[in-house]
């Protein structure tokens, strides 16, 4: 496994910006020249050794000279932003909670309100370890997505939601 002093001694990381940069030149790549690839889902890979590693990880191992324990999040739900206030280690089942937004299928357009066709009221609900929460029936999902934000704060406490929806 890649240790800290052998990441260093190959790549720069800048915490700020959240970019990497190589130290020495490398196959086609030169000093200085950034590094980093979208492996197609948003994330920033980068190919060390012949092993490909994402850069959040990288940054955790460079920042803090550990593998991250649990899973890296990207706070503001950006995949390619990789600066250092951005990334937390939180454990997969806190990370799940992060989403972007609203579901494909979601026709209300906003995250926890659904319409219930049988008493004509849009719904809340969320679902913590397991379990779901019933948050209530309202007239507006503007109503039923706030109660869901309510609740979101409430019962999880280190999750950070940056939407624009209010």
């Amino acid at each position: 496994m890649l240790t800290q002093s052998e990441l260093k001694a190959m790549l720069d990381y800048n915490p700020d910006t959240g970019a990497f940069t190589w130290k020495v030149a490398h196959g086609s790549r030169t000093k200085g020249a950034p590094t980093g690839s979208n492996n197609g889902d948003g994330y920033l890979q980068i190919r060390i050794g012949g092993r490909v590693y994402f850069a959040h990880r990288l940054a955790f191992l460079w920042m803090t000279g550990v593998w991250p324990e649990h899973q890296v999040d990207h706070i503001n739900g950006e995949g390619g932003d990789n600066r250092w206030c951005n990334l937390r280690d939180i454990p997969v089942a806190e990370n799940a909670h992060n989403i972007g937004g609203p579901r494909s299928d979601n026709t209300s357009g906003f995250v926890g309100a659904w319409y219930d066709k049988r008493d004509n009221r849009w719904v809340s609900a969320i679902q913590v370890h397991g379990k779901r929460h019933n948050l209530g029936r309202f007239s507006t999902p503007e109503e039923a997505h706030a109660a869901y934000l309510k609740a979101e704060n409430e019962l999880h406490p280190t999750h950070q939601r940056l939407r624009n929806q209010e």
